[in-house]
């Protein structure tokens, strides 16, 4: 959440970021977790976001176009909506595991590489001191060509592909951090 759209890859957008800091603030992660839990509809569980965990008006007004709109031309997925009430069930659960062990939560998005509508659902992982939800999505539409200045703690080990076989090439959404034969370890690129 929080991308200008990605296709087979991962990614940690701003809005994961702030909904995570908000669950591993241990001061708010109980109110956090009251509110979306009890959010009846989707508006509710967006004032939430926007209210205690900072997501922004412009943050609100995209995830209500793309990823929770009910008509195209903008909404991503038409036909499996509404997606809501699995990403708000998928929160409250990573939450609650999260408190379990009094671990931290780490959020991410994996669009599938094929854009065929299939489902939409959310992983919850348990680690011994986090707990990692992955929402896994059919392909969005292409990024749009938007500047992705800093790099994410997210690396990609991969075969080369001509133009991304030595250190320090990159694209819009990685650059190539180190090279071993014929393999490349990138590291993404994000708002």
């Amino acid at each position: 959440m929080g991308e200008e759209g990605t296709i087979g890859r991962i990614s940690k957008g701003p809005i994961h970021r702030k909904i995570d800091a908000t669950v591993n603030d241990r001061t708010k992660r109980r109110p956090f977790l009251d509110a979306i839990e009890a959010a009846p509809d989707l508006q509710t569980y967006l004032n939430i976001l926007q209210n205690q965990a900072g997501v922004t008006p412009q943050q609100i007004a995209y995830l209500q176009l793309t990823w929770y709109g009910q008509a195209p031309p903008n909404v991503w997925w038409p036909t499996l909506q509404p997606i809501f009430p699995i990403i708000q069930l998928g929160l409250v659960r990573a939450i609650w595991e999260a408190m379990v062990g009094d671990r931290d939560l780490d959020s991410y998005w994996a669009p599938s590489d094929n854009p065929a509508p299939t489902a939409v659902e959310v992983s919850i992982l348990g680690g011994l001191r986090q707990v990692t939800r992955i929402i896994h999505t059919p392909a969005s539409p292409a990024p749009q060509p938007l500047a992705r200045p800093n790099t994410a703690d997210i690396w990609i080990v991969k075969e080369s592909v001509p133009g991304m076989s030595q250190k320090g090439n990159q694209t819009a959404e990685e650059r190539v951090v180190d090279v071993d034969g014929n393999l490349v370890i990138t590291r993404r690129k994000e708002f």
